[in-house]
């Protein structure tokens, strides 16, 4: 399922989706998003402790999928509407403070 979520698309692609939209904004959004990642990765800690491995991975799953229809249906409408690329971006933003609350780490705890 974390390879099914699309990180690795938003990841390494994120810097040139955001450049053909807002030049500028490109090359500082794949920092910004990377930075977001590594600091939600410690609010992982409390949620493993307080909710359990099963039950993160279940919300994280679906909140992951509502956020890829989203920004698949938005990605649709971004040049008809100015206020769709920060839609987008803010979307981002939540789509990675999911993943690394939730299915990022909680599926390495597995591996061990």
């Amino acid at each position: 399922m974390q390879q099914l979520t699309g990180i690795n698309a938003i990841v390494t692609q994120i810097g040139g989706l955001v450049s053909n939209h807002n030049p500028e904004f490109g090359y500082y959004t794949p920092f910004i998003i990377n930075f977001v990642q590594f600091a939600a990765t410690f609010g992982a800690m409390y949620a493993l402790n307080s909710f359990g491995r099963k039950s993160i991975l279940v919300s994280g799953n679906f909140a992951l999928a509502i956020f890829d229809i989203l920004l698949g249906i938005l990605f649709i409408f971004i040049d008809k509407f100015s206020a769709a690329f920060w839609l987008v971006f803010v979307i981002l933003i939540f789509y990675m403070i999911f993943y690394s609350t939730t299915i990022g780490p909680t599926v390495w705890m597995y591996v061990p």
